[in-house]
């Protein structure tokens, strides 16, 4: 046995042999399917992507309760955010890596699915490590180059000893630890097409800031009427409050609300105002509408006007200075809900949820530096589907 201890010693790999290995095994692999999972703290986030150089790839990115999907071929890019159920289509700069094309697409997007989709970035991070003082240490499939970068800072890169691929990255510090795992998968075959649903947009509806949650449950309260706003593509919405009843019909870019004072509807170039017995048109842009009823005397009702602009109904009674509390539970109309108290300073909002995320009752209440009440309102919904015969002429 002692005889053959040099012999197995020269046989171990060394930190350059190995990333010189994980170089050659990363260019060779023109199709490639790995899930990424990063984690740090208490976050965590996951890439699934998938690859056949040089004109395809897919990327599906996974952050708390959102998937984004982005998909690449040859002549275009696809970019489709599940929440929003919309998606954006771009035309890449010809010629490039897959990461530079997708980037001119929709921006930087993280560091290590970058450098799986192009063997020349991955190329010059493995190279780079070179220059560090590494230490390699062989287990019975990992061989891990670890750097001590100061007293209390460390790094490692693990590499499969068979694939020789990079399958892992830990970055250790008092701050933090981060770590980075790829997983390798067998190769599928790259294509996608958002649903049927999905609404196309030129671009993606702006993230809502969200509150301080008081709770898990109240946090999963906030998401689900969140969810269920951004996933409502038409339908009759009755609003009620002491003042009488408003109808509304959402249906894209097709537009009604009738209530007590006045009565209009869009289809979408043409505005018609019905006013004592008597109807006029006017031809309106899309874009000019909520403007133009406004000129006219005749605004477009809060909830629908969200709706319009695909915005989530009482999204601005939201917000970081906003704390989210759970009520309770209730009945309203007959149907069970979740209370949900959004409060901030001056005022108070309780949200009565349904399980599908619709918002049933609304009560707001402003106050003063004492919390006494210095007025009130509230409001009922009533939610039904589209009728065939549903005309906005």
């Amino acid at each position: 046995m002692n005889a053959l201890l040099p012999l197995l010693l020269v046989l171990q790999p060394t930190a350059n042999s190995t990333i010189d290995a994980a170089i050659r095994a990363n260019d060779a692999l023109v199709r490639g399917n790995v899930r990424i999972v990063r984690k740090r703290g208490n976050e965590s986030s996951r890439i699934d992507l998938a690859w056949e150089r040089p004109k395809k790839a897919l990327m599906r990115t996974y952050l708390g309760n959102s998937e984004q999907v982005v998909y690449l071929n040859d002549r275009t890019l696809v970019a489709y955010d599940k929440g929003l159920n919309e998606w954006i289509r771009r035309s890449p700069v010809k010629g490039g890596s897959l990461s530079e094309r997708i980037a001119s697409g929709v921006g930087q997007f993280e560091y290590v699915a970058q450098q799986m989709l192009d063997p020349a970035a991955m190329k010059t991070f493995l190279t780079s490590l070179k220059k560090g003082r590494l230490a390699a240490t062989t287990s019975r499939q990992t061989v891990r180059l670890r750097q001590v970068l100061s007293k209390s800072r460390v790094v490692s890169f693990d590499f499969n000893l068979k694939t020789k691929l990079l399958t892992a990255a830990t970055w250790r510090s008092p701050e933090s630890t981060e770590v980075w795992q790829i997983t390798y998968q067998k190769p599928k075959t790259v294509v996608f097409a958002p649903p049927k649903s999905a609404t196309w947009v030129r671009a993606f509806t702006p993230p809502i800031e969200m509150p301080v949650f008081a709770s898990k449950e109240a946090e999963a309260t906030v998401h689900r009427m969140v969810k269920a706003y951004r996933g409502y593509h038409g339908g009759v919405v009755v609003a009620t409050n002491d003042e009488g009843s408003v109808r509304m019909v959402y249906a894209g870019n097709r537009l009604k609300q009738a209530g007590k004072d006045s009565k209009w509807s869009y289809d979408g170039k043409t505005l018609r105002l019905t006013e004592a017995g008597k109807t006029r048109s006017i031809d309106v842009p899309r874009s000019e509408l909520i403007d133009r009823l406004a000129s006219l005397g005749r605004p477009m009702d809060p909830f629908l006007r969200s709706l319009a602009v695909r915005q989530v109904p009482f999204q601005p009674l939201l917000g970081n200075r906003v704390k989210a509390i759970l009520g309770g539970q209730a009945t309203v109309q007959g149907l069970p809900c979740t209370i949900l108290n959004l409060v901030r300073e001056g005022s108070r909002a309780s949200l009565f949820v349904r399980p599908d995320g619709l918002v049933q009752s609304l009560s707001v209440e402003s106050t003063d530096a004492r919390g006494n009440v210095l007025a009130s309102s509230s409001r009922r919904f009533a939610y039904g589907p589209l009728s065939p015969g549903e005309t906005f002429r």
